[in-house]
């Protein structure tokens, strides 16, 4: 009998997990020339590379070993590759979390290292500007089932739509692409809507200045279009419809992704009316993708660049003979008007009486466009009743297209023409006032006769004669 020991002495394969084959001795009886070592393969599901047995003599009896004493086994595997994909096809995060990994597996272990290239091939989100991912090449080693893809996200303030990105998966090496090879990350958005509002409460311009843009403004970019709705408020003085200015009373201002203003635009119209200062007030309200601000309303004050003409009497008083009449008191205007203007006057003081010394009703006057003057027609009643000189007091008011000049009040005396008159008279004192025809000396009488008392004049030749009795 001959017999040899043999053991295994290397390779690839692994005892007790590709293979059994315990180190032993075999004999091949007298007379025989072959005998077998068995040994064992075991058939995993693993996807491997093929693996080798080394199994080598030694110790022969009663034989010398030949040239052939070792003998290499190579286990050929008949396992498929495992599919590689990513776990789940879809995932979202808030854009505050910057970091992500998007995960992939194998469907089984391998015995091989496994590789596979990604890109982003899609989605709405900008690289570098919304993330950051490069193309690659992720291996998942011999042994482990997983791997991760990092991504970083940058985490901007800008308002905007959830955004995505869509990664692929291509060219694996010790595996195949499973379902699973495209998956979408939706990246979303945690900033605050924009406040929208007029850059000011307030502003004005000349009516000369006939395109005004009221300028609004978000307190920060949006990628989303912005829209706000726009009115004229009823309080406003100014008239639209190409009176005052042009301005749909409704509207709707759109600013675009990615600006910070936009402007409602006014149309004035410049015409040559003085006319007090005017408003517009445009309000705001049904805001899209921001919210009101404070400055939801603004006013804009058309400036009147006219001259106003200012309307006043002629003089501030005037006097004559009761027996002159009608007055005719004169109202001017400065600057020649444009249009017409009219003022209302009263009587408002004095001591003569109306209907007794003089007629006149509270009324209104009228000064033409290109006229500059008017009058205000005062009769005056003719008594013959001796009496002190008496006064109206005219007053104007509530101009119309003018403003009031600063004689807006006018006194007219009448002089008291009857001849004679005892004025002041007291229990001890009296005035004696007369007048002559013609500048001329002369003697009044007076007491309770003729013979009581004489007044003469001095020689001066003048009208006017007056004496005080004590």
């Amino acid at each position: 009998d001959a017999s040899v020991s043999y053991a295994v002495t290397g390779g690839t394969a692994t005892a007790g997990v590709d293979y059994i084959l315990a180190a032993g001795t075999i004999n091949i009886p007298a007379g025989a020339t072959t005998a077998n070592i068995t040994a064992t393969i075991i058939d995993d599901l693993l996807y491997e590379p093929d693996e080798t047995i080394i199994i080598t003599l030694s110790n022969p009896v009663n034989a010398v070993l030949g040239e052939n004493s070792s003998h290499t086994y190579t286990i050929l595997d008949d396992d498929i590759a495992p599919t590689i994909q990513f776990t789940t096809t879809t995932s979202s995060g808030l854009e505050s979390t910057t970091s992500v990994n998007f995960q992939l597996t194998l469907s089984v272990v391998s015995g091989k290292d496994a590789s596979v290239s990604y890109a982003v091939t899609g989605g709405t989100a900008t690289a570098g500007v919304d993330y950051i991912l490069a193309p690659g090449t992720i291996n998942i080693p011999a042994g482990q089932i997983s791997a991760n893809i990092p991504a970083t996200i940058i985490n901007d303030t800008l308002y905007e739509e959830n955004e995505t990105i869509i990664i692929t998966l291509s060219n694996p090496v010790n595996a195949i692409l499973g379902e699973n090879s495209s998956h979408t990350y939706t990246i979303l958005d945690d900033d605050t809507l924009p406040i929208i509002q007029f850059a000011s409460p307030s502003s004005s311009g000349l009516e000369s200045v006939t395109s005004v843009n009221i300028s609004l403004s978000l307190s920060s970019s949006s990628a989303r279009d912005v829209t706000v709705d726009y009115t004229i408020a009823p309080e406003s003085t100014a008239r639209g419809e190409g009176v005052d200015y042009t301005l749909l009373g409704t509207g709707t201002l759109t600013i675009p992704a990615g600006s910070l203003s936009g402007n409602i635009t006014l149309n004035i119209v410049d015409d040559n009316i003085p006319e007090p200062n005017e408003t517009i007030i445009i309000t705001l309200s049904n805001p899209v993708n921001a919210v009101l601000g404070e400055n939801s309303s603004h006013t804009y004050t058309i400036l009147d660049d006219e001259v106003i003409p200012t309307i006043q009497f002629a003089q501030a008083s005037a006097s004559d003979w009761e027996s002159v009449s009608p007055v005719a008191i004169s109202v001017i205007l400065s600057p020649t008007p444009t249009e017409a203007v009219s003022v209302d006057y009263k009587v408002t003081g004095g001591t003569a009486t109306r209907g007794v010394d003089y007629q006149l009703v509270d009324g209104s006057i009228t000064i033409l466009a290109g006229e500059t003057t008017t009058v205000i027609s005062l009769t005056i009643i003719d008594d013959s009743l001796a009496e002190l000189d008496e006064t109206i007091i005219i007053y104007l008011s509530n101009p119309q297209n003018a403003n009031l000049g600063p004689n807006i009040s006018f006194t007219y005396t009448i002089k008291d023409d009857d001849f004679l008159k005892v004025l002041d008279v007291k229990s001890t004192s009296a005035i004696i006032s007369w007048r002559t025809a013609s500048p001329a000396s002369s003697t009044i009488e007076y007491g309770p006769s003729p013979e009581y008392g004489l007044l003469r004049s001095k020689p001066d030749l003048v009208l006017e004669h007056q004496f005080y009795l004590a």
